[in-house]
């Protein structure tokens, strides 16, 4: 898979004991939270009254502004796990369809054009290969890129 001169994202899709990925694969995105508050950028004045953090906020900024289309996303659940890997499709978007998420409030939302997925079971990576925290961060683990490097996907479908 060629990525270069493209920024690479993980993004979770649940923190252990819970797990989305399925949802975001068969759906076509990635999303996140909190999205109770309504879409960026009009919800950060309520998220700061109603004291959520600076580095959660910072999230939500980076998954509605940073995050550009054709950039690739890593699907990840903990620092082990990763169920999908595609690409980005358009721009930012808030749905309140996803204001349940097994108890999460998770309306923010991208389209994503997946390019490869778990058959069954998640490719498995050594502890801490994927970075626990942030829900959306950049990717630098080694490991990792050199396995999308290896993945065989044509050209035109990335």
């Amino acid at each position: 898979m060629n990525i270069e001169d493209r920024a690479i994202w993980q993004v979770a899709a649940g923190n252990g004991n819970k797990n989305y990925s399925t949802l975001c694969l068969q759906q076509n995105i990635i999303m996140i939270g909190p999205g109770n508050y309504g879409a960026w950028p009009d919800c950060e004045k309520e998220m700061r009254k109603d004291g959520i953090t600076s580095r959660r906020i910072g999230i939500v900024r980076r998954f509605a502004e940073d995050m550009k289309t054709r950039d690739i996303i890593v699907l990840r659940v903990g620092t082990q796990k990763v169920y999908g890997v595609g690409e980005l499709v358009g721009g930012y978007d808030w749905s309140d369809d996803y204001q349940n998420v097994d108890g999460w409030d998770l309306q923010h939302s991208r389209r994503v054009r997946w390019l490869w997925h778990q058959d069954g079971e998640p490719k498995t990576f050594p502890v801490y290969s994927l970075k626990l925290g942030n829900s959306v961060q950049k990717l630098t683990s080694p490991e990792v890129r050199h396995w999308l490097h290896s993945l065989n996907i044509a050209e035109g479908q990335q």
